[in-house]
């Protein structure tokens, strides 16, 4: 790779070399603690050798090191000892004449000349340095660069990152209510890449048991509890830039029937456990549950009992009309009295449901809060 300090590497091999015993019977030499002594040497010089190419060779720099989508960015060689004949980069780390972008060569008219993966927003500058305008995302890859130089020829690759500004991040959660024992997520949506996600919780740590995904996008509540109630937040950050989310208030329900679910708002917390309330506020959300329920129930009937008796007086008063002003008019009694009376059934049947239903929400609530 580096042949600037092959004369160098050369020369402290050879000194090693001449150290080393001429003895006729090499076997004999290998066992002697002179031998072993030298090959040592030899060994610390090969290491030497490669430790002065790797300080000594060619550099490619990034300027601005973290470039931005739609801006320029130079690929600035530095450690360039002597004077340049030629360069060529290449889109990759091989250089091969199949992926080279351009070459320079300051003898000829024009110097630059167009390598088979060249684009019109490159440009080269004499001192090696490559310059990229109008930045697309498709530029991220791999460059090497290749110097031929009066005393040798080096060369150096570097990988280009192309970063877009972090846009303000949002949170989808996985389902409209988070019932309590059922799991729930939280992700954290991004519009770009970012590089790094972090999740916050307002005035309180972090839940224990939350499961992270590999890239901390998404929180899992495996069995959400009242205790995780809180104000969630995530961040999306990159070398350029970071943003915070708005506000994600996560309220825990309690699942009491298909129609019915009760918020853990607790008296004394963010949300209410079992262990949060006293015996005389479990007490109370039962007895009020059901007492809402019961006057739910009482007022239906209620309106039922009086359109059920309002009927037959708007009848007689129909009656009466028809009888100053038509004639007589019957009609099949037994009908309708099959009629009211199937009215009447599905007034039962409506108030037999309700009583269900109330004794079902009745138990639900008791054995979740319990």
């Amino acid at each position: 790779m580096c042949q600037k300090n092959a004369a160098l590497c050369i020369c402290v091999l050879r000194c090693v070399d001449d150290a080393a015993p001429k003895d006729a019977n090499v076997n004999v030499a290998r066992q002697t603690p002179a031998y072993t002594t030298d090959m040592r040497g030899f060994n610390l010089a090969g290491v030497f050798c490669l430790w002065m190419t790797f300080i000594t060779g060619i550099k490619i720099e990034l300027i601005p090191p973290h470039p931005l989508l739609n801006q320029s960015v130079l690929l600035h060689v530095t450690h360039i000892d002597g004077s340049i004949r030629t360069f060529s980069w290449f889109r990759g780390e091989l250089a091969r004449s199949q992926y080279q972008i351009l070459s320079y060569n300051k003898r000829d008219n024009p110097p630059e000349s167009p390598g088979p993966l060249y684009f019109p927003r490159v440009s080269s500058f004499p001192n090696a340095s490559l310059k990229i305008s109008d930045l697309h995302t498709g530029d991220q890859d791999n460059y090497t660069v290749q110097v031929s130089m009066n005393d040798g020829q080096d060369r150096s690759t570097v990988q280009l990152h192309v970063y877009e500004l972090v846009i303000k991040p949002f949170i989808k959660a996985s389902a409209t209510y988070a019932i309590r024992d059922e799991t729930f997520r939280l992700e954290c949506g991004t519009i770009h890449s970012v590089k790094k996600i972090q999740w916050g919780r307002t005035g309180k740590p972090f839940p224990p048991g939350v499961i992270r995904s590999p890239d901390n996008r998404t929180i899992t509540f495996p069995n959400v509890r009242p205790s995780d109630a809180g104000n969630y937040w995530c961040e999306a950050q990159n070398p350029i830039n970071k943003m915070t989310s708005e506000i994600y208030t996560l309220s825990v329900y309690l699942y009491l029937s298909p129609f019915f679910l009760y918020p853990c708002i607790a008296v004394k917390g963010i949300c209410g456990s079992t262990s949060d309330l006293s015996a005389g506020d479990i007490s109370g959300i039962i007895i009020g549950t059901i007492l809402g329920l019961a006057l739910l129930a009482g007022g239906f009937l209620l309106i039922l009992f009086f359109q059920r008796h309002k009927h037959p007086a708007r009848e007689e008063t129909g009656e009466e009309e028809i009888k100053q002003d038509y004639p007589v008019e019957y009609y099949n009694v037994q009908a309708t009295t099959v009629v009211r009376n199937q009215k009447l059934t599905n007034v039962h049947l409506v108030a037999s449901s309700l009583i269900v239903t109330i004794v079902v929400i009745t138990k639900s609530s008791y054995s979740c809060l319990f």
